[in-house]
């Protein structure tokens, strides 16, 4: 897992392979905590501990990302986790790619940036090469989007008026 600030800083990674879904949950809850209650993007994946990590943030009161809904439809009852798959995952990585191009991001983990030289995409398929894995760079193309869609605060420099009646 990964968290990043509001600016784009990485300020905290979290990596690990052992306990299982259950401690990695305990972990990420502890993070989310550590940040002043970070919104937390976690995959829900039906073969992966997601579930599990997802229904353990929920009974912390750990904020979850959820989808949102199509332009013009209200939010379904029943939110919708990410779910890693075909054309979210291009999305995605292609998203951070230009993020990270365009030196929008602070990277101070060297396991992220190394893993991020031995990405690429074959057939189709993106993931770690050359003997690299891809889970620092995955937790942390879903902590760019996660940062993406954090709800933007009005700010006094931008023009914006806390109250209209003002």
């Amino acid at each position: 897992g990964q968290i990043l600030s509001e600016d784009g800083r990485q300020v905290a990674v979290l990596s690990r392979n052992k306990g299982g879904p259950e401690a990695f949950a305990r972990k990420v809850a502890e993070l989310s905590l550590a940040y002043n209650r970070a919104r937390m993007l976690t995959e829900w994946n039906p073969q992966g501990g997601g579930n599990i990590v997802i229904a353990h943030l929920a009974s912390e009161g750990v904020p979850l990302w959820y989808a949102p809904p199509p332009p013009g439809q209200k939010p379904s009852i029943e939110p919708k986790h990410w779910v890693t798959g075909h054309g979210n995952k291009e999305a995605a990585f292609s998203h951070c790619r230009q993020v990270v191009n365009a030196d929008l991001l602070t990277l101070n983990d060297l396991p992220t940036v190394q893993e991020m030289a031995h990405i690429r995409e074959i057939d189709g398929v993106i993931a770690g090469r050359d003997g690299f894995k891809d889970d620092h760079v995955m937790a942390l193309v879903l902590a760019e989007w996660n940062r993406r869609t954090l709800p933007s605060t009005p700010r006094d420099d931008q023009g914006w008026r806390r109250n209209p009646k003002a």
